[in-house]
């Protein structure tokens, strides 16, 4: 994949986002590496403002809908630190023949790293109104069906479906801020970011299934984050 053509001009706006791993590899098969995702969006929830409006993390990529002041560098501080944290906790866990992968992979003009976790560029989707928004959240959520993991959406351990569907397992909180002006019924308070709502859009089996594998229990510790 070469360099994405696609770019935010919107900085404030909400963002439909598409962050895949170099080649397609399956990274997020760990427990541990889906960990790092999920502490990262956190962090930036809580320290730069950032909005998660919904999110789910496949094995090889990560669709999210994100909002912040300057969304083109959250995104670019995002995956830098998550491509560092991931390559640590690769290397610590002698994952030899993926670091191999991520290398052989990497791109020519990539000349300062050993590396490429990330490929290039986020597919950014500017979300204009309700319906948008809510068509993206709709196929975030129901990705994991639609590839067969899982019979409904809120059996995927690593998305905000839950959230949305009001259950109390949701594994990180979620802005759904702007469901208050559409007269819907908001998820539990200990689920949802609440913060302030948005200037855009205007809005007037069932066993938790994780991933297709999963190789280490391993859990990353605790992690200070640039930017």
């Amino acid at each position: 994949m070469g360099r994405s053509r696609y770019k935010i001009y919107d900085e404030q706006a909400p963002h439909f986002l598409t962050c895949t791993i170099n080649n397609w590899l399956p990274v997020f098969t760990r427990p541990a590496t889906a960990q790092i995702i999920l502490d990262a969006l956190v962090w930036r929830q809580t320290h730069k403002n950032v909005k998660v409006y919904a999110y789910v993390i496949l094995e090889n990529h990560v669709h999210c809908i994100l909002q912040a002041d300057e969304l083109s560098q959250q995104v670019h501080d995002f995956k830098a630190f998550t491509a560092k944290a991931i390559l640590e906790y690769l290397e610590a866990q002698g994952a030899k023949r993926l670091l191999h992968l991520l290398e052989f992979f990497k791109r020519p003009h990539k000349v300062d790293s050993r590396y490429q976790v990330w490929e290039e560029g986020s597919h950014p989707q500017l979300l204009q109104n309700e319906a948008m928004l809510r068509q993206k959240i709709d196929y975030i959520h129901h990705n994991p069906v639609k590839r067969g993991y899982v019979d409904e959406a809120e059996h995927w351990r690593y998305s905000s479906a839950r959230n949305y569907a009001g259950q109390e397992d949701g594994l990180i909180p979620v802005y759904t801020g702007w469901m208050a002006d559409s007269g819907i019924s908001r998820p539990p308070r200990s689920h949802v970011q609440q913060a302030g709502t948005p200037s855009r859009p205007s809005c007037g089996s069932s066993r938790d299934a994780t991933h297709p594998r999963t190789d280490s229990q391993v859990a990353p510790g605790n992690q200070n984050q640039p930017g």
